[in-house]
């Protein structure tokens, strides 16, 4: 499914992470029955398409309008 959709998908394991000295991530792991695991997921698109506009690219943000803003909060 990541491949049809442009993902390449790599997970690395407790040796990989120790061999990347991501020392912070293996400490918290300890604390968890479950054996460390870090995805890395990583976006190719395809050549023969055109590029995202930057209506695309824009991130939400919120506004005046937003169920959080302070102005409903206070009501």
């Amino acid at each position: 499914m990541a491949k049809e959709s442009g993902l390449a998908v790599e997970v690395f394991d407790e040796k990989k992470i120790a061999a990347l000295k991501m020392g912070a991530l293996l400490s918290v792991a300890q604390g968890s029955a479950e054996p460390p695991r870090f995805i890395v997921v990583t976006y190719i698109p395809k050549p023969n398409l055109a590029p995202l506009s930057s209506a695309r690219r824009k991130a939400v943000t919120f506004t005046r309008a937003s169920p959080l803003s302070p102005r409903r909060m206070e009501k």
